[in-house]
């Protein structure tokens, strides 16, 4: 198992491919991702994503 321990994945960066991200992730076995949030606005998107 595998966790990825910084990963920004609410970035806007991803918007588009967030799920083929996701999907490369789980196929190299990573099976959890911290999102570390430095705004608020982060906070809010990385729960958004969590969700």
């Amino acid at each position: 198992m595998l966790t990825d321990t910084h990963a920004h994945l609410y970035d806007q960066r991803f918007e588009k491919d967030l799920g083929d991200v996701v999907q490369r992730a789980e196929e190299a076995r990573v099976k959890k991702i911290l999102l570390p949030a430095v705004y608020v606005l982060y906070v809010h998107k990385a729960l958004e994503f969590c969700e």
